[in-house]
């Protein structure tokens, strides 16, 4: 079958945010199996890192330079270039597959797509719908045929929006994480914490150098904190640089700029915990419903056996089975989840059980070859009536 996989945005291969991460790799795993047409945008004067074979041109000039990164907007050659792929591919796609479903430009490829000449001939899939940008998202759910959601509480939302057929297809690790041979051991690992993502209010790192102070104090020696991530917020890193050089513990903090993923992997295997604190609640105060759609950064370190210790919010309690793969930790409760953290540092044995648990499952589960595998059997279930 041919398959028209959509993403607003593409950052290539080696950028930290996992949705756009996700689509390269994906895209790459997908296309030994079925003909895959990958699309996406660029802004002018970007290369192409990736290869995309329907470039969607984007327009940004009137936006702030974060918002005009993640929420990309089509001008006139965009939603031409979408008509032209449309129209001549159309006779022979089966499935158009839209990713990260939260911006102008991928809201613009539902809508052509469901207005297109070929629209009796395929099925239009959504993975995610996160819209934190996309106004009407009822009316434009219910422009869908199925959808692909990476996690139960994308499910859930989308559901809620218009009820279609759906199955859980979740984002992978990367091979290049899944180094073979043993994990280093609890004692073979100097750093306490390992705080991965990029450098945006809602994901938290701030929170992370204030637990570590707390559970410092507890311990009554310093947690060592790495802070690795993309600065997409320049206010933000101004703000979390600050934060830093204010700590009483920051001899024990290390900030990691842009890390390369030789360093990133170095970082994971030196690591005691992830830690995830993705809130509802940004550092600034403004509220968020979705902070997290699929985050990459703990099935990296599951890959090298390093357990996850995840905020409460629901779409990150799936990233963890409690005890066995890593720890949740109350989202807002800044004492409890430092004792926690206390707890688990403190206990070698449990952390062994952890990180053996973490890195099974990931082997098992949350490869590219298993997670195409599963998005082909769901596309065959659809087309067969079984889903």
């Amino acid at each position: 079958m041919v398959i028209l996989e959509v993403s607003a945005t593409n950052f290539g291969p080696s950028h930290r945010g996992g949705g756009e991460r996700h689509f390269s790799e994906f895209v790459r795993e997908l296309a030994k199996r079925e003909e895959v047409v990958a699309s996406y945008a660029l802004a002018p004067g970007e290369t192409d890192p990736f290869g995309g074979s329907a470039i969607v041109p984007a327009h940004f000039a009137s936006l702030p330079p974060f918002v005009a990164r993640t929420n990309p907007l089509p001008g006139g050659a965009g939603l031409r270039a979408i008509r032209a792929i449309l129209r001549e591919r159309g006779s022979e796609i089966q499935v158009v597959h839209i990713h990260n479903f939260r911006t102008a430009l991928a809201a613009s490829w539902l809508l052509l797509a469901h207005l297109g000449r070929g629209r009796g001939r395929y099925r239009i899939i959504v993975t995610d719908h996160a819209a934190r940008f996309v106004p009407f998202p009822r009316y434009l759910a219910q422009l869908v045929d199925a959808y692909a959601p990476v996690s139960r509480y994308s499910e859930q939302q989308l559901c809620a929006l218009a009820p279609r057929p759906s199955r859980i297809i979740p984002t992978a690790v990367t091979p290049f994480f899944l180094t073979p041979g043993p994990s280093p051991g609890f004692d073979d690992r100097p750093i306490d914490l390992l705080c991965v993502g990029r450098f945006v209010p809602w994901k938290r790192p701030d929170r992370a150098v204030r637990l570590a102070e707390l559970a410092s104090e507890r311990r009554g020696r310093p947690v060592r904190l790495v802070l690795a991530g993309a600065p997409d917020r320049p206010d933000y890193l101004a703000y979390l640089r600050d934060r830093v050089a204010r700590s009483p513990l920051r001899a024990s903090i290390q900030l990691a700029v842009s890390p390369p993923d030789e360093e990133l992997r170095a970082l994971y295997r030196s690591s005691k915990f992830d830690v995830l604190l993705s809130a509802s609640v940004d550092a600034f105060g403004h509220r968020l419903s979705v902070p997290e759609l699929a985050p990459i950064s703990p099935l990296e370190a599951a890959a090298s056996g390093t357990p996850l210790i995840a905020s409460s919010h629901p779409i990150l309690r799936e990233q963890v089975r409690p005890g066995a793969t890593g720890l949740v930790v109350d989202e807002r409760e800044d004492d409890a989840a430092a004792e926690a953290i206390c707890r688990a540092l403190d206990d070698p044995e449990a952390w062994q059980r952890m990180s053996t648990g973490a890195r099974t499952e990931v082997e098992r589960n949350r490869t590219y070859p298993a997670i195409a595998d599963r998005f082909v059997e769901f596309l065959g279930d659809l087309r067969m009536g079984r889903a």
